[in-house]
């Protein structure tokens, strides 16, 4: 597949797109694993809009296509979009306000083209585990002296929530893996991956967060498995399959905790998850059709804590309908590719997102976060792959 995206091509003709697409991609990288608040914010949107104009400048100059634009993917946007600006809200606002939550995927899905038709994508690989490690070293580091209360493990920046934090680590452990599993790459760069997982997957046991090392374990699990069979229907059915299991270990934390707790701490600690699932089931039979809005939120633990049902509870269930449709189209787009390390990472985190949202993402359209790198960021990457190989060459002979 490399040989037929423009990237060698793009940049003989355009030298300065390969420094500022290495430029973006790590300013967004940043702005996950190490910033968090206003000034995060900022650099992000910026990445993104500076995504867009090299993306109009270059496409006007006829030297890179416009980004694909899967039918499902415009229906989702339009659909959410009329959802976050209508109300009911579930919260004071000023109206129209969660609009940018729509925008700000926009904008990702500008980097996310441009990042991926520019760079070898075992570049991208590289730079999202190097970021991870860090990350997470320096979190150990950090933590070792004085361990919190609670033990479990904060991470810098954005990624500080362990939850949130352990599924960004996640997602630059997969792509070690994808490296060292389909990557061209020397005997050291080996040991040095190695090494790097063996710190990713450290810090994501400090967090003490079960759902991210469950969906981890399932992710490195399935992704073999289903890529084994030339059909995207087991490939989709491998997320379900993670979402499942992990939605299922909640249900049975009573069974689980009675069995496992004398053996690992772990297992030991309450989900609080039951009663919010009952209570959100409550609430989408009450408003099927158009959700509670995007900022309701319970007492006690606030969240859905599970993606699936979150959506439906927050926007209706055509919401969570597009957003399966929408997975689907993602997984057959992808099953198109052969095997190699685009196909496995991008199967390996989407049926880890998946996972993570059987107990944790309660929101995928919530501001900008983790989950734009574990969850949506892949999910781009599968609905243009294809199109980038058919469309990539056209541009590339008329600049010639």
């Amino acid at each position: 597949m490399a040989s037929l995206r423009p990237s060698n091509a793009i940049v003989a003709l355009y030298p300065g797109s390969l420094a500022a697409v290495y430029g973006l991609l790590a300013i967004f990288l940043v702005c996950i694993f190490f910033l968090k608040g206003g000034v995060g914010n900022a650099l992000a949107l910026c990445t993104f809009v500076a995504s867009w104009a090299l993306i109009g400048r270059e496409s006007r100059a006829g030297t890179l296509p416009l980004p694909p634009l899967a039918p499902i993917a415009v229906v989702f946007l339009a659909v959410i979009s009329a959802r976050l600006a209508l109300p009911p809200y579930g919260v004071e606002t000023v109206p129209g306000s969660a609009i940018v939550r729509a925008l700000l995927l926009v904008g990702l899905y500008g980097l996310a083209w441009y990042t991926y038709v520019r760079l070898p994508f075992q570049h991208i690989l590289w730079m999202i585990a190097v970021a991870a490690f860090v990350c997470a070293a320096i979190a150990i580091v950090l933590y070792l002296p004085a361990p919190p209360d609670d033990f479990r493990l904060n991470f810098v920046g954005r990624a500080s929530h362990p939850i949130m934090g352990a599924g960004a680590v996640a997602c630059g452990f997969i792509a070690a893996v994808t490296l060292l599993s389909y990557g061209n790459i020397s005997g050291r760069s080996r040991i040095v991956l190695v090494l790097m997982c063996a710190v990713m997957v450290s810090g994501i046991y400090l967090t003490r967060s079960r759902g991210p090392m469950l969906s981890l374990a399932l992710s490195l699990v399935l992704t073999p498995l289903v890529l084994r069979f030339a059909s995207w229907k087991v490939l989709l059915a491998g997320a379900f399959i993670a979402w499942g299991v992990v939605t299922a270990g909640v249900l049975l934390d009573g069974p689980i905790k009675a069995a496992l707790c004398s053996f690992t701490e772990l297992a030991c600690r309450a989900s609080l998850r039951h009663d919010v699932w009952r209570s959100s089931l409550d609430l989408i039979a009450a408003h099927p059709l158009w959700g509670s809005g995007y900022g309701f939120r319970f007492e006690g633990v606030p969240h859905a804590h599970n993606g699936y049902l979150g959506l439906a509870l927050h926007y209706g269930l055509p919401v969570l309908f597009l957003f399966l449709g929408l997975l689907a189209v993602a997984f057959r787009t992808v099953g198109s590719l052969g095997n190699g390390c685009e196909k496995f990472f991008i199967v390996a985190m989407l049926i880890f997102a998946n996972g993570f949202m059987g107990s944790d993402l309660s929101d995928p359209m919530r501001f900008f976060s983790t989950h734009y790198l574990f969850l949506w960021l892949p999910l781009f990457f599968a609905l243009m792959s294809v199109s980038a190989q058919r469309s990539a060459q056209q541009p590339v002979a008329a600049a010639a």
